[in-house]
């Protein structure tokens, strides 16, 4: 037999498993999509659409090699699939009940759909023993501020990265209500102690009573499209730093948000919601693109924030307080000016990205919740 170190073998295809595998697997989908009338988002490079002779638009959604279709008709998505046919092996699972992890529930006499991750939560409260915790309002108490100091965890025997990441997962599908408290947990995966497990299996005895929830979009012809956004000021305790907080409601219903920790210290409460409002601006813009390419027509996105005192360094203006916050925030003004956002004061007690930014109350929590779309009919 011929080899030796100096022998490579020469791949005339790809094998599954190889670094390169998914590139050329998005390469070969990709130029059949094409030669199918198909063109890519440039917003999400994973929609693919179609414009109709007839004005209308197909749409691909890709996700590996699962896609989910969506034409004015059945017979333009039967022609998707017939062309696929040609060049793969192709099967047809109907219209979505099941896709990603998620139920997709469509009631076509309301125009709405619920999606739910019921399964999901199911497993992980058998995989962690938790089928019969009692259930909990509120997935943490407000008197809890997790640090990193505290008894550190066997990570051998609590698997804390496994769950936090499955809770993740859940949090940036369909359950927008436990994404504050899961992003505070994945900052000490390098160093878990017994109280980020505690508050990790408390989070899970919330789910236990709420895992019925299915986020509900739709029910109008008219897409209007609310942001919201809000700041918790120096609430890490080993940072200082704040969280940035906001969530977009397409009809009423959630189809983005964010919780995370912002990049720099700011140095008031004004900084902290003002940082803020410009990250929501980022998400707006980027949402107006992928709505645009959905061929929707998108006017001003109105933006919501609980500051006066930040709205108000929307204006161009110089003052102690505020000139040595970073420019790349200031972009909000030009995009204002432009009439692609506009800003206005909601009341902290009627803003939905509070929940996204710090533990709350349940009766504060219940109310954000019906504003993202979160029910359990």
């Amino acid at each position: 037999m011929i080899g030796g170190d100096d022998y490579a073998c020469h791949l005339l295809h790809s094998i599954y498993g190889l670094k390169q595998s998914p590139r050329t697997w998005s390469d070969t989908l990709g130029s059949k999509l094409s030669e199918m009338g198909f063109t890519a988002s440039l917003a999400d490079p994973a929609l693919w659409v179609r414009q109709e002779e007839d004005g209308t638009r197909s749409y691909t959604l890709v996700y590996v090699d699962d896609l989910l279709m969506a034409a004015p008709t059945r017979a333009a998505i039967d022609g998707i699939i017939s062309g696929l046919r040609t060049s793969f092996e192709a099967k047809d699972m109907g219209e979505p009940k099941f896709f990603l992890g998620m139920t997709v529930e469509r009631d076509r006499d309301n125009k709405t759909i619920a999606l739910g991750k019921r399964r999901h939560v199911a497993d992980l409260l058998e995989q962690y023993g938790m089928t019969e915790a009692a259930p909990l309002k509120t997935p943490l108490p407000t008197s809890i501020k997790l640090r990193a100091a505290g008894q550190p965890l066997d990570t051998a025997k609590y698997p804390y990265l496994a769950l936090v990441g499955s809770l993740l997962y859940l949090a940036g599908g369909t359950r927008p209500d436990i994404t504050q408290p899961v992003g505070a947990l994945t900052r000490y995966g390098a160093a878990p102690t017994a109280a980020h497990w505690d508050a990790a299996k408390h989070v899970l005895r919330y789910l236990r009573g709420t895992q019925d929830y299915k986020l509900h979009l739709g029910g109008s012809s008219e897409l209007v499209l609310t942001g919201y956004c809000d700041a918790d000021f120096a609430g890490c305790p080993d940072t200082r730093r704040s969280t940035t907080a906001y969530i977009f409601t397409l009809n009423g219903g959630a189809v983005s948000w964010c919780s995370r920790m912002q990049k720099t210290i700011a140095a008031s409460t004004t900084e902290s919601e003002y940082v803020a409002q410009s990250e929501a601006a980022r998400e707006a813009l980027w949402l107006r693109k992928l709505l645009m390419d959905l061929g929707a027509t998108v006017g001003t996105i109105e933006i919501k924030t609980d500051s006066q005192s930040a709205l108000k360094l929307l204006n161009p203006i110089i003052s102690q307080r505020s000139k040595h916050i970073d420019v790349c925030h200031h972009f909000t003004r030009e995009r204002i000016a432009n009439g692609e956002l506009s800003y206005s004061y909601l009341a902290t007690s009627d803003m939905p990205a509070d929940a996204l930014a710090k533990s709350l109350a349940e009766s504060a929590l219940a109310k954000h919740r019906l504003a993202m779309g979160l029910l359990r009919v």
